[in-house]
Order: C-alpha cells, then sequence, then structure tokens
C-alpha cells in the first residue's frame, strides 16, 4: 500500500482518537499514531469476523491492551486479551541485539546500558517497569472488564510457550529484545488467524528486527510501516 492508503486504512475518526487521547495516550512511551493503529486493526479483525483472541507481549503501562478493550466495547464483541509481560521492566541485551552488517538497526544499549546478559541469565534492568498491581488499576480506570483479561507475568522464555492462547487474531510485540521476540514468534506466530495482524513495535532495533528475520528465515511478509510512528510495523497474516 501506498502511505496515503496506508493512513487511510489506519484512520479511526476523531471519536476514537479523542478517546484514546483522552485515557491512554499519557500512558504510552510510543507516538500516537501507534496508539491509532492498534485500534484500526482491532476494529477490523472483529468487523471482519477474524477469530480469535488478542495478545499484547510487552504490556508497558498497559495503553494497547486497554485501547484492545476499548474497541471490543465498543463493537460489542469480546475476546479475552493475553497481557504478556515481567512486569520488571526491560532485561539486559544480548549479543544478539548488537547490530552489525548483516543485521542492522538501532542498538537498545542506548536505552539499557551497555552490560550484556550472561547467557541464560535473564535479569531486568528496571528500564519501563510498571507493576502488575499499577497496571491492572490503569485497565479497571480505562473501563476494561477483568474477565476478558488474561495476565501472563514472567520472562517471555519461560511463559509464551507454556500458555495456551488459542487461535490469535492480533499479535502486538513490543518486547525490545531478541531473546524477548525470538520466543513469540516461534509460539504465538503460528497462531496467528489466516487475516489477523501482526504488529512489532520495535522493527527498527536491531535485535527485535533479527528475531523476526530469522524465524521467516529471510523471507519477511511485506511489513508495513505506521505513518509518523518512528518505526513499528505491522502486517497481514496471509489467507492461504
Amino acid at each position: 500500500m501506498a502511505e496515503k492508503e496506508v493512513r487511510a486504512f489506519l484512520n479511526v475518526g476523531e471519536m476514537h482518537q479523542g478517546w484514546i487521547d483522552k485515557y491512554v495516550a499519557m500512558s504510552a512511551w510510543g507516538r500516537k499514531p501507534t496508539l491509532y493503529a492498534t485500534a484500526a486493526l482491532v476494529f477490523n479483525v472483529l468487523a471482519n469476523g477474524i477469530k480469535g483472541s488478542l495478545a499484547e507481549c510487552g504490556v508497558g503501562a498497559g495503553a494497547h491492551p486497554g485501547i484492545m478493550h476499548y474497541c471490543m466495547r465498543f463493537s460489542g464483541q469480546y475476546r479475552k486479551i493475553y497481557l504478556f509481560d515481567s512486569f520488571e521492566g526491560i532485561p539486559h541485551a544480548t549479543a544478539e541485539d548488537i547490530p552489525d552488517d548483516e543485521h542492522p538497526g538501532d542498538d537498545i544499549r542506548k536505552c539499557v546500558g551497555s552490560v550484556l546478559a550472561t547467557p541464560g541469565v535473564i535479569k531486568s534492568t528496571g528500564i519501563t517497569a510498571v507493576s502488575l498491581p499499577e497496571v491492572k488499576e490503569r485497565m479497571h480506570r480505562w473501563g476494561a472488564e477483568e474477565k476478558d483479561l488474561v495476565y501472563v507475568p514472567g520472562w517471555f522464555q519461560n511463559t509464551v510457550p507454556v500458555t495456551d492462547t488459542g487461535p490469535l487474531a492480533i499479535l502486538r510485540l513490543d518486547g525490545d529484545l531478541y531473546e524477548s521476540t525470538k520466543p513469540c514468534m516461534e509460539h504465538l506466530y503460528p497462531k496467528l488467524m489466516p487475516g489477523g495482524f501482526c504488529i512489532v513495535d520495535d522493527w527498527q532495533l536491531a535485535g527485535a528486527k533479527r528475531a523476526v528475520t530469522e524465524y521467516f528465515n529471510g523471507d519477511v511478509p511485506n511489513v508495513i510501516e505506521i505513518p509518523d510512528g518512528a518505526g513499528p510495523v505491522f502486517w497481514r497474516k496471509a489467507v492461504v
């Protein structure tokens, strides 16, 4: 799609943008167009009857899951929303996060520091940490119903492989790191239904992009950059 078509596709209108701006935008680290894009893609799968739950891997303060539930309430169509997060912040990077000629991109170490993790050891930097109780409070304040939310606390490497989400209509990845993105692609992407959307918030980061690229053995789907989003991309899973 040309940029003009992408902007039209992701345009949710002033009413929905107004709700996002008023309630959740202040709790998001990304730019507003990425929030509007989440709403547009959720509305799309609901309107087109794409089966499955919604998943956010890297909840932060809860802005995107909050938007997901808002879309469900507005549409009167309810699904489960899986909220995967350590609720302890971003872990230390690994060697796979360091950009090079083969794996270009931004260097996450500018955000989390230069200390690399010991192989096999996951330790938080504390950066962007938002506690589970705080996220739950925000979700409640934004109108989300507890019965629709499945919180999955822990490191993705430990939780994602053993969590039965069932089919997914939306898979949003915001794990920042190679080691965080890899298990989500391996264990959750196969559950994404044809016609559903995958959103990669950290496409500009070398490690996250490397994990996605390796999963597809280099044959990555045609990703669409969110206009004015400063890096996040999405694509629709092909209907076979």
